[in-house]
């Protein structure tokens, strides 16, 4: 009997997870022909100064965006109506609560978490949560261990060179669905994202896991941190930690 081992993938913990605050809900796919980037923008507010050469330059902030895309492969029929339903409870998740006495909606979209392995989690968490399922145990919800933010658009294509089960009535189910998303990160403002003037200017803590994790690197410079040395990035710092422009 055929096998679909792109199921493999799934039990290895290689998986796209999304969490819905406001619902509980959560929808996960397999990670299968990922694609993966990330756009960190670091803004600089430019003022012109009357008479001078150079222009004044002050720090607000940072921006991170993920876009995400992969496909949806169906090896029976099963899987080509579970993978319609899962991107259906996707694009559900995008829209807004209603009070069911008025009948007017309440508040806007919910806060996602998102979840892609060691590249998209909290950054308290080396890995991102895992779906219902899989038969992994990583600690701390989903709320706890993914990223949270907001998809700002998600494509859903489906390819008519793959062809479709025929289930009769109209009703057909694809045998592959590619789509794609875009992610705005928001950070907890409870939390230090920067470095950390403690003796030597170190990284925070707080988000020791950020923005990416390496977990056997993360681990050995956890050891190097217990010991009280600093890592080769925190002993080449400025002794006054300051940036100057």
């Amino acid at each position: 009997m055929a096998a679909d081992y792109s199921d493999n993938l799934f039990q290895q913990g290689q998986q796209i997870v999304f969490y819905h605050e406001w619902s509980g809900t959560t929808t996960g796919f397999k990670a299968f022909d990922l694609d993966y980037s990330e756009s960190i923008t670091n803004d600089w507010e430019e003022t012109a100064l009357p008479r001078r050469i150079n222009r004044r330059y002050a720090w607000t902030g940072v921006t991170r965006n993920i876009s995400l895309a992969w496909s949806l492969p169906a090896f029976n029929e099963a899987e080509a109506a579970n993978n319609l339903q899962k991107c259906s409870t996707l694009v559900r998740m995008m829209y807004p609560k209603y009070e069911k006495d008025t009948r007017r909606i309440s508040n806007g979209s919910s806060l996602w978490f998102l979840s892609v392995m060691n590249l998209a989690h909290n950054a308290s968490a080396p890995l991102g949560g895992s779906a219902a399922g899989s038969g992994l145990s990583i600690g701390g919800s989903l709320a706890e261990t993914g990223l949270a933010g907001f998809p700002t658009n998600f494509s859903f294509n489906v390819d008519r060179n793959e062809g479709f089960f025929e289930m009769g009535d109209g009703e057909i189910l694809p045998k592959h669905i590619s789509v794609n998303m875009s992610y705005t990160v928001i950070l907890d403002d409870s939390k230090m994202f920067g470095w950390i003037n403690d003796g030597y200017v170190k990284w925070s803590t707080e988000a020791s896991h950020f923005p990416w994790s390496g977990v056997s690197s993360t681990n050995a410079a956890a050891e190097s941190s217990d010991e009280g040395n600093p890592t080769d990035a925190e002993s080449n710092a400025d002794p006054g930690g300051a940036t100057t422009i």
